[in-house]
């Protein structure tokens, strides 16, 4: 399978446009998410933090995904919970690309 290269502009694009998506999803999610999907996404952070300091990649990378697809989920907008995905999906490739990392 052959893999486009990505260019500086391509990553500082998708850095750009992944924060505005990520800010709305934020702000939706602020006022739209259950008391149950608040707790779990602290749950989420708190194993975000702990795999942090103990640098734990494989766990991070885990917690991070879950802690993406929870915020989108609480946005209750199909459409941005379907662009956050797709965006995490390159953010995480790109991300791997660069430190080394298989991508499974």
């Amino acid at each position: 399978m052959l893999v486009a290269e990505v260019r500086a502009a391509d990553v500082q694009q998708i850095n750009e446009f992944r924060a505005q998506i990520e800010g709305l999803a934020a702000r939706l999610a602020a006022s739209r998410m259950t008391p149950e999907q608040i707790e779990e996404l602290q749950k989420i952070h708190a194993a975000l933090d702990r795999s942090a300091a103990e640098m734990d990649i494989d766990t991070f990378v885990t917690q991070d995904r879950a802690f993406h697809a929870l915020l989108a989920r609480g946005a209750q907008n199909r459409y941005v919970e379907d662009a956050l995905g797709k965006l995490y999906n390159l953010h995480l490739r790109l991300w791997c690309s660069t430190h080394h990392f298989a991508v499974a």
